[in-house]
C-alpha cells in the first residue's frame, strides 16, 4: 500500500536535520566522508576506451576497433561494435555492428560466444526521386526492461519493437513515425520514453498512444525511469537535469545554470538521484529537493571525463559506481538515510491487517461497529505515529542537549537543542527558568511523525526535572485522533468493505485447505507434520492514467516439521513436484481455490503475476541428472531472493549446484500449474510467471519447500 503521510503543521514542530542542509555544489571529498559516503574500491582500465556502460556490477567498455572488454580487462568480444547494451542480469550483452542493421546477443561469461541474433527485416522505404526501395532499417536505440524479460529496439523507420529474451521472438511493434536516439521503458512497463534531439516523447505501451511531447532547451544525453515508474530523469547538454512526471508530465528542474549533465541514475529506493558532469558526481535528494553532496575526487585524485554512472544494491548494500579517467570508482552509499515512508507504510500495513481481522470472541455485530471506514482511518492515524516513533527512536538519540542560556519571554519558553534535531521551545514558567536550566533533566515518551520531506518531526515530548519531579510538556501534534475521518486527504486508505471481503475469503480458503489436508491425512499422503499457511493482502497501485487501482495478493506456503521432510517433502536432490506430497497438497489447494471463489478474480484481473519460490538447503548436490522435463533454461531471468540474476539449466548441463536445484523445483511447480489448473489454461494470456529462489547455508529438509504467490492486478473495479 502506498501511503501519503499526514503533514504535521506548526512552526514549533521540530525537524530532523537533513544531511543535505549544509551541502552545496562546491562540497568536496573530505566532507563527503564525514557524511559517511566513502570510496569503497577502484579498478584500473588498462586500455584506452571511447564507450563504457554500467549495469549493476557489470561494466563493459569499448576500446576502439579492438572490441569490448570487462572490468577485469578481459576481452568479451573481439570485433568492433557500434554500441552495446548490458542485460540487467549481467549475463549477456546486446551489441550493434557498424551498419546497425542487426542486434546480436553475446555472452558476458564466455568470450566471443553469440547467444542469439535479431535479424533486421527488409522493408519498403522512401528512395531517391520519389521511388521506393527495400532495405533493412538501422537500429538507432536499444533498451532492456528492468526485469530483463524483454529487449526493445527503435529503428530508422520510426518503429519501436519489443522482443522476448526467451527465444528473442517479436512481441509487438509501435509505429511512431520518428527516429529516436534514446529509448527507456518504465519498470512497470506502462510507459516508453523516447528522445530525438531536444524532444522526448512519452508513449503508453498498452495502447501505443503518444501521451506527450516534452521539449527541452538542449540536446538530450540520457533518459531513465525511477524505480516506481512515476518519474523520468532527463539529462541534457545545455539544459541541465530535469525530472518529468510520467503520468501528468509536470516538469521540475534539478539544476539551474548547470550545463552538460551527461547521465543520471536513481537510488534503488527512489529517494535520491545521482547525476554526472564531466568532472563531478552530484547526489541529490528528490524529496526535499536538495543536494546531498558533490563527489569531486576519489582516492586523492580529481574526477575526470565521466561518461556514465549507476546506483545499484546487492544484499542491502547500496553502491554508486562511475568511470573517471582510466578507472572505475565504487562508492559506499549505505549511509544515506533510507526512504522512511516506505518503512512506515510496510509497518502500518502489517498492524492494520491485524486490526481489520475479526477478533476471537467478537460477534459479527460488534465487529461491524468496531471496523468502519472512519474508525479504520483513526486507527491508521494512531498507528502512523506509533510506527514513526518506533522507527525514529532507532535513529535519534535524545541525549546531552544544549539548554538555552536565556529565557524567551515572548513564547514563555526555553530553547533545547538536541544533536540530531533542530531547537525546540519548551514552555515553562519564567520563575522556574533557573531550576530547569540547572536541573537534572530526562526526556521521556517522545512522539514523532514523518513529514512530506521524509523527515521525522518531534511533536511530543515530556521533559522531567528529576530534581523537582516537575514535568514539562512539549506538544505540537496537529490533530486529535478522534477528529480523523476516512475522507481526510492526508490518509491513503483502502476501504474497509474491501478488506473485510478479503478477510472473509481468506477464512473460507483456510477452511477449504484444512479439509483438503484432512483428506490427504486420511489417505496417508501427509501427516500433521505438514502445515499450509495462506496469507492475503490488498495493495493500492496506479494505472497508466494515474488512476488508483487495487491488486490482490494471495500467498501459499507450506512447512514440514524438522525430521519429516524425507517422508512428506522433497528428499535431497529431488525436484519434481510429484516427489513432494506436501507440495502436491498445497498445489491441490491452489487449484481448488482458483476453480472456486477465486475464479472471479482470474476473470476480472487485468494481469495475473504468479511468483514461484523454490528453495534448497546446503547439502552439496554434485551432479543431478536433468532431462529437461520442466523446460530448457538459457540465461533465464529470475530472482535469487530479491536480486535479479539469470539461470542456465538444460539437459546438457544437468543440475550442478543448490541454486539450480531450487530453481528447477520452482520450474516444476510452474509446469504442474500450467498442466493441471484449467483456469490458468483459460487465462494463460494474462499469466506472467516469475521464478525466485532461496538457498540456505544450513542443511535440513525444512529448507526444501515451495512458496506460491498469485497477484491479481487491477481488481475490485466499480
Amino acid at each position: 500500500m502506498k501511503f501519503r503521510i499526514a503533514r504535521v503543521i506548526g512552526l514549533l514542530a521540530v525537524t530532523l536535520s537533513s544531511a543535505a542542509a549544509a551541502a552545496s555544489l562546491d562540497t568536496l571529498g573530505v566532507q563527503e566522508q564525514e557524511k559517511g559516503i566513502r570510496e569503497r574500491s577502484e579498478f584500473s582500465i588498462s586500455k584506452p576506451y571511447d564507450l563504457l556502460k554500467i549495469s549493476r556490477f557489470s561494466i563493459i567498455y569499448r576500446s576502439g576497433n579492438n572490441g569490448i572488454f570487462n572490468l577485469m580487462n578481459h576481452p568479451v568480444y573481439n570485433s568492433y561494435v557500434e554500441d552495446l547494451y548490458i542485460n540487467p542480469t549481467g549475463a549477456s550483452i546486446a551489441i550493434l555492428p557498424k551498419n546497425r542493421r542487426d542486434l546480436s546477443i553475446i555472452s558476458n561469461r564466455i568470450e566471443n560466444l553469440t547467444l542469439a541474433n535479431i535479424k533486421g527485416e527488409r522493408k519498403t522505404v522512401p528512395g531517391t526521386s520519389g521511388k521506393e526501395k527495400k532495405e533493412v532499417p538501422a537500429i538507432t536505440a536499444v533498451t532492456y526492461t528492468s526485469d530483463a524479460r524483454e529487449v526493445l529496439t527503435a529503428n530508422s523507420l520510426g518503429e519501436i519493437s519489443t522482443y522476448s529474451t526467451d527465444g528473442y521472438h517479436l512481441m509487438s511493434v509501435i509505429n511512431t513515425g520518428k527516429t529516436y536516439d534514446l529509448i527507456a521503458i518504465s519498470p512497470n512497463k506502462y510507459f516508453i520514453a523516447a528522445s530525438h534531439g531536444s524532444e522526448m516523447d512519452i508513449w503508453n505501451v498498452e495502447t501505443a498512444d503518444l501521451k506527450r511531447i516534452v521539449r527541452f532547451a538542449g540536446r538530450i544525453n540520457h533518459i531513465t525511469f525511477s524505480p516506481d515508474s512515476r518519474e523520468i530523469a532527463v539529462s541534457c547538454d545545455t539544459a541541465g537535469l530535469h525530472i518529468v512526471n510520467s503520468i501528468d508530465h509536470r516538469r521540475n528542474t534539478v539544476t539551474r545554470g548547470v550545463l552538460d549533465v551527461r547521465c543520471a541514475s536513481f537510488h534503488p529506493e527512489g529517494k535520491y538521484l545521482a547525476y554526472a558532469r564531466k568532472d563531478s558526481v552530484i547526489v541529490y535528494n528528490l524529496i526535499n529537493r536538495s543536494v546531498v553532496c558533490r563527489l569531486g575526487s576519489a582516492f586523492g585524485s580529481p574526477l575526470s571525463n565521466i561518461i556514465t554512472l549507476n546506483f545499484h544494491a546487492n544484499n542491502g548494500v547500496v553502491t554508486l559506481s562511475h568511470n573517471s579517467g582510466n578507472k572505475v570508482i565504487f562508492w559506499d552509499m549505505t549511509s544515506l538515510p533510507p526512504l522512511y515512508k516506505s518503512q512506515l507504510s510496510e509497518e502500518v500495513d502489517k498492524l492494520m491487517t491485524d486490526w481489520i481481522r475479526q477478533m476471537d470472541g467478537e460477534s459479527m455485530e460488534e465487529y461491524r461497529v468496531r471496523v468502519t471506514d472512519d474508525n479504520a482511518a483513526r486507527q491508521k492515524a494512531m498507528l502512523l505515529d506509533q510506527a514513526a516513533t518506533a522507527i525514529a527512536t532507532q535513529t535519534i538519540k535524545l541525549e546531552n542537549p544544549f539548554i538555552g542560556e536565556e529565557y524567551d519571554s515572548e513564547n514563555h519558553a526555553i530553547d533545547i537543542k538536541f544533536n540530531e534535531l533542530n531547537t525546540i521551545k519548551l514552555e515553562i514558567p519564567e520563575d522556574e527558568f533557573n531550576e530547569v536550566r540547572n536541573g537534572n533533566l530526562s526526556y521521556e515518551n517522545p512522539v514523532y511523525t514523518l513529514d512530506e520531506n521524509d523527515e521525522f518531526q518531534l511533536v511530543y515530548l515530556e521533559v522531567v526535572n528529576e530534581a523537582t519531579d516537575k514535568i514539562y510538556i512539549f506538544d505540537k501534534r496537529s490533530y486529535i485522533i478522534e477528529d480523523v475521518a476516512f475522507e481526510d486527504e492526508g490518509l491513503d486508505f483502502i476501504p474497509v468493505a474491501m478488506l473485510q471481503t478479503v478477510n472473509m475469503e481468506m477464512e473460507a480458503l483456510q477452511e477449504q485447505t484444512r479439509q483438503i489436508m484432512e483428506e490427504r491425512k486420511q489417505e496417508n499422503v501427509i501427516t500433521d507434520k505438514t502445515e499450509i499457511t495462506i496469507n492475503s493482502e490488498i495493495q493500492s497501485d496506479f494505472d497508466a492514467e494515474g488512476n488508483k487501482i487495487y491488486n490482490y495478493n494471495l500467498n501459499y506456503q507450506y512447512d514440514v516439521s524438522e525430521g519429516f521432510s524425507y517422508q512428506e517433502d522433497f528428499g535431497p536432490g529431488k525436484f519434481m513436484v510429484n516427489e513432494s506430497n506436501a507440495a502436491l497438497t498445497m498445489l491441490e489447494a491452489i487449484r481448488t481455490a482458483l476453480g472456486g471463489d477465486m475464479k472471479k478474480y482470474l476473470d476480472e484481473a487485468k494481469a495475473i503475476d504468479i511468483t514461484i519460490t523454490g528453495t534448497a538447503d546446503a547439502i552439496p548436490v554434485g551432479r543431478i541428472p536433468y532431462d529437461g522435463a520442466c523446460g530448457e533454461f538459457n540465461e533465464t531471468p529470475y530472482y535469487a531472493k530479491d536480486e535479479l540474476s539469470s539461470m542456465t539449466v538444460t539437459a546438457e548441463t544437468d543440475i550442478r549446484n543448490n541454486e539450480q536445484l531450487a530453481f528447477i523445483r520452482a520450474a516444476s511447480v510452474k509446469t504442474w500449474l500450467e498442466d493441471k489448473v484449467e483456469e490458468l489454461k483459460t487465462y494463460k494470456d494474462k499469466c506472467i510467471y516469475n521464478y525466485r529462489t532461496e538457498v540456505s547455508d544450513v542443511r535440513g529438509g525444512e529448507f526444501r519447500r515451495i512458496i506460491v504467490e498469485i497477484k491479481f492486478r487491477d481488481i475490485f473495479n466499480e
